[in-house]
C-alpha cells in the first residue's frame, strides 16, 4: 500500500519530465485573464456576419473600422492576422438588428421633464444591435460575449445617411465596453 501511494505521489513528477510545459499552463478562462497574461495578442477579425437581412449595412466598412481601432489600441499590442489558424484570439461580430425612423422614440423617461422634452423634439433615430463574441483559439472556448447597441438621434439624417453613421458609432462602443474596468463574469462556452 506504501509503493501504491509513493508512486501516487511522484506522479506528476514523473510526468512533468515527459509531456511539455504547455500541458501544466493555467488556462485562460476570461479576457481580462488574457489581457494580464499576455503583452502581445494576435487577432483575426472575421468577416462580419448580418442576419437583419438589410443589405444596406456595409459590413466591410464596419470590419475596417473594428480592425481599425484595435491596431491603434495603445494599452494592447494586437497582431493583426488574417488566418484564425495563426490568431490567439478571433473576433466574431453579428449584425442583429438595424433600426432607422423618422421619429425618435420616446427613450428619456427618468423624469417627467425629460419625457416631455423627448415628446417635443423631433429627431430622427437609428440603432444597431451587433452580438460581439470574442473566441480564445488554444481552448476554443469564447472568453468574452455582448450584445452592443448604439443608437443617433440627427435632426436631419436620412436613412441613407444612417448606416454610415451607425456604423462608425458601434466601433468605440464596442472597444469602450471591450476595455471596460468594471469586472463582469462572463461565463465560458465550449464551440
Amino acid at each position: 500500500m506504501r509503493n501504491i501511494l509513493k508512486a501516487l505521489a511522484l506522479s506528476p513528477l514523473v510526468l512533468s519530465l515527459f509531456l511539455p510545459q504547455e500541458a501544466f499552463a493555467q488556462r485562460i478562462r476570461t479576457w481580462q485573464e488574457l489581457l494580464k497574461e499576455k503583452k502581445a495578442i494576435s487577432i483575426c477579425v472575421e468577416d462580419i456576419v448580418n442576419s437583419t437581412g438589410d443589405g444596406k449595412i456595409d459590413t466591410d466598412a464596419l470590419k475596417s473600422g473594428l480592425t481599425k481601432a484595435l491596431s491603434e489600441r495603445k494599452s494592447v499590442d494586437f497582431e493583426l492576422v488574417p488566418d484564425p489558424a495563426q490568431a490567439d484570439i478571433i473576433l466574431k461580430s453579428d449584425i442583429i438588428e438595424y433600426y432607422w425612423t423618422e421619429e425618435d422614440p420616446l427613450d428619456q423617461v427618468h423624469s417627467s421633464i425629460g419625457m416631455a422634452y423627448d415628446m417635443m423634439k423631433k429627431e430622427h433615430y437609428a440603432r444597431m444591435t451587433v452580438d460581439f463574441s470574442i473566441l480564445y483559439v488554444p481552448d476554443k472556448k469564447i472568453i468574452w460575449n455582448e450584445k452592443i447597441k448604439a443608437t443617433i438621434t440627427d435632426p436631419v439624417m436620412t436613412e441613407s445617411e444612417s448606416y454610415k453613421m451607425i456604423e462608425e458609432r458601434i466601433v468605440p462602443v464596442f472597444m469602450r465596453n471591450l476595455f471596460k474596468k468594471r469586472s463582469r463574469r462572463f461565463s465560458v462556452h465550449n464551440m
